[in-house]
């Protein structure tokens, strides 16, 4: 893994804006780095390629808003660990091996029919971002109906920009099967919001 710390990747990748695939080899092994790299080529395939944003971070715009961000951890870097914090019991030991898939679902309420009937309520419910007093003033969080039930002490640092936070850390095939169908259903539903 790169021994750069965060501002020296920053300097280093704001000069080369490079393409996601050729850094996450560096950051990920194993089956997540498969994953990522399977994710990764799905996303070009289908017009939504990551562009570089921030050191180790990139995103896709759709319809002029971002339709969701990748992150990769980043070593010395409180916000990049914040992105980490629903990590799964068997990252708690090396989140530096993680990369943050973080889809802005602007418009779930248009298709929380579709996620009901797949049953992916509960990995939407699983990952989503609760107020831990992040700085911004947010906390104690707020009270939503995410996809039919009530949800405390969410973040609304998100909520106020009109994007629901869901932080998918290190996801397996079957979260990936759902965040491609979360994508496709987001970019419909800005399709059909522009030609309102």
């Amino acid at each position: 893994m790169p021994e750069l710390n965060v501002h020296e990747m920053l300097k280093k990748q704001r000069q080369l804006k490079p393409n996601m695939e050729d850094v996450l080899s560096e950051y990920l092994e194993g089956d997540t780095k498969r994953i990522a790299l399977d994710f990764i080529a799905y996303l070009q395939q289908n017009k939504m390629k990551p562009m570089w944003t921030a050191a180790n971070c990139w995103k896709t715009v759709y319809k002029g808003k971002p339709i969701f961000y990748i992150r990769l951890a980043s070593r010395g870097d409180e916000q990049t660990q914040w992105y980490f914090r629903t990590k799964k019991p068997s990252d708690m030991t090396d989140w530096a091996h993680s990369w943050v898939i973080y889809p802005y679902l602007n418009h779930i309420n248009e298709y929380q029919d579709e996620i009901i009937i797949e049953g992916w309520q509960s990995l939407i419910w699983d990952n989503l971002c609760y107020c831990q007093n992040c700085g911004v003033g947010c906390a104690p969080g707020s009270t939503k109906t995410i996809v039919g039930k009530e949800v405390r002490g969410l973040c609304t640092c998100g909520i106020h920009s009109g994007h629901l936070r869901v932080f998918f850390v290190n996801p397996d095939e079957m979260a990936i099967s759902c965040i491609k169908k979360l994508l496709e259903l987001e970019r419909q539903a800005r399709v059909s919001n522009t030609a309102k």
